[in-house]
């Protein structure tokens, strides 16, 4: 049993679904199917979606009427509700699926990072405290507190541009705006045009640069510009190129999904290497404390010895 809140559970099952419907199997019956997998809640909110659909509601009110509190977000829910209208409904399962593998891998490799990271600051936290004869609750909140800020600084988004001050966060983040910003290849793939394309990415996204980034691209392709000239220079140059190249040609969803894939493998890439150089550090970091607590063990042995 497991939930779709995780990238790798969101993988499997749009990519069940998108394999029964090109199989011809109707939507009605592939949701039943593909979701016994899932805890009993969310699977009984896709029975009542497929109810719904075979009440001869469409599929867009069905994923709103399921329950108070679906399984996917309205992100999802919007795409799948204009995909099943422009047939193209398997397609972009597909897309939803490979989009959700790569977070998976890049949320894997974020995670071993910032455990090397954890690492590394726990064994030199602790060393500093030890050879500065820290008092042991005063040296534990150096711990918790040093751990969770640099925690809290490396994954909420809130702490972005604080990151770009920092050497070495510039490129993850340019990065990880690059990536966001390619998610306008799926609305224009059901045949949205590129206006309500950004305005509802605007809506997935949570308040920040490409927020606002997004907004004013917005206001500046209804006044007629194209999304190259309206993106302008919030975007790398190499992007813009990219992005103007694909609208001269006509193929603005399948550049934006190539530069997703470069990207992804470049951001990939990137948490490897640093992965790489983080990885000995953590060891020193973790053999620094297992250091300190033995020397502590020893100490209250010797201590306890008579005479």
């Amino acid at each position: 049993m497991y939930l779709l809140s995780t990238p790798r559970r969101r993988a499997e099952f749009f990519g069940q679904l998108g394999t029964l419907l090109d199989a011809g199997i109707p939507l009605g019956r592939a949701l039943p199917l593909v979701s016994k997998g899932v805890v009993f809640w969310e699977r009984s909110y896709w029975q009542r979606v497929a109810q719904a659909l075979d009440q001869g509601i469409d599929f867009s009110t069905a994923l709103e009427q399921g329950s108070d509190s679906p399984p996917l977000d309205r992100w999802s829910r919007t795409l799948l509700g204009i995909a099943e209208r422009s047939g193209a409904l398997g397609s972009m399962c597909r897309q939803l699926a490979q989009r959700a593998w790569a977070d998976q891998r890049r949320n894997q490799h974020r995670q071993s990072v910032v455990q090397s990271l954890l690492g590394f600051l726990a064994g030199a936290i602790v060393g500093t405290c030890a050879l500065l004869q820290v008092p042991l609750v005063l040296g534990f909140l150096f711990l918790l507190f040093g751990l969770g800020g640099t925690a809290a600084l490396m994954v909420l988004p809130q702490f972005g541009p604080l990151r770009q001050q920092l050497p070495g966060f510039h490129r993850y983040d340019e990065i990880e705006f690059t990536l966001s910003l390619t998610e306008l290849a799926l609305p224009l793939r059901c045949g949205l045009s590129v206006l309500a394309s950004l305005d509802l990415l605007r809506q997935h996204l949570p308040p920040g640069q490409l927020n606002d980034t997004l907004s004013q691209a917005s206001q500046a392709v209804s006044r007629g510009q194209s999304l190259s000239q309206a993106l302008g220079s919030n975007i790398p140059t190499l992007l813009q190129q990219y992005i103007r190249t694909g609208e001269e040609s006509g193929s603005l969803d399948q550049m934006l999904a190539k530069i997703a894939e470069y990207y992804d493998q470049e951001l990939e890439s990137l948490l490897r290497k640093t992965q790489g150089t983080l990885k000995p550090m953590s060891l020193l970091g973790l053999g620094a404390i297992v250091l300190v607590v033995g020397i502590g063990l020893i100490k209250q042995l010797l201590d306890q010895l008579p005479g």
